[in-house]
């Protein structure tokens, strides 16, 4: 559930867009995505005591994986 190669591009390395305007992108990409929905559904269905998100992003507040959280709580 990563965000796009083009959305990664834009906000990580070219920096050209906000925080904000990555998260009107993400999760579009994601809600279109059948298995990102499918893998949100697992993951909320209280099958797991443990869900641990991982990336590469020093700060979980300006990564995606903050937004995969909420999603999971969301779904």
């Amino acid at each position: 559930m990563a965000p796009s190669k083009s959305l990664w591009q834009d906000f990580v390395v070219d920096e050209k867009i906000t925080w904000n305007q990555y998260r009107k992108r993400f999760i579009p990409e994601i809600k279109n995505n059948p298995k990102a929905i499918q893998a949100l559904k697992m993951l909320k269905s209280g099958h797991y005591d443990v869900v641990t998100l991982l990336c590469h992003c020093p700060d979980e507040r300006y990564c995606h994986r903050s937004l995969i959280k909420e999603m999971i709580r969301d779904t």
